[in-house]
């Protein structure tokens, strides 16, 4: 088998996907993967060189359900344009927690998540975490938030690229 390089990717809306998937490439098979709260749909053709891709702005279930119903088989997994690219690396949710501390200066709890998480299960990570690692005392889950007057922030990472982007 030759060595394919891919010479063109359009990029469309998601409600012309399906219409320039079939009439351009003339496939079923689209590749889908979660980017965030959003899908990335992809098909190509490897004989042409076409890749068409769409970010539909609603979750994978969704983005799955309208593809099926469209006649289109999706599968997980994704076209990639970069020649030896392992995979699309995803932005994950950033998850930060300022709080009381037994220090002069409040303290500061981080994590990451590919999924949105919510506050009380970033709070719930991070108490684990802390009885886990024996950095607090036998306390409830409740007493712990309430000793501590948590402020939570879960950054999705299109507000972390938006951020990124201003500064390009």
């Amino acid at each position: 088998m030759g060595v394919f390089y891919l010479l063109m990717v359009l990029r469309v809306s998601p409600e012309s996907f399906v219409a320039e998937v079939e009439s351009r490439l003339k496939v079923k098979d689209v590749y889908v993967i979660a980017s965030g709260r959003h899908t990335l749909a992809t098909a190509g053709d490897p004989a042409s060189g076409l890749l068409i891709e769409a970010k539909f702005r609603t979750s994978l279930a969704k983005a799955l359900d309208t593809l099926e119903k469209s006649g289109l088989k999706p599968k997980a997994g994704t076209w990639s344009t970069i020649e030896g690219e392992d995979g699309v690396e995803e932005t994950p949710y950033v998850v930060a927690i300022a709080y009381r501390s037994e220090e002069a200066t409040p303290g500061l709890w981080l994590d990451a998540d590919i999924h949105e998480i919510s506050t009380a299960e970033a709070l719930k990570r991070m108490y684990d975490e802390l009885r886990d690692n024996g950095e607090i005392k036998e306390a409830s889950f409740d007493e712990f938030v309430r000793v501590i007057k948590p402020n939570v922030m879960v950054v999705p990472p299109h507000q972390i690229h938006g951020w990124a982007d201003e500064k390009t």
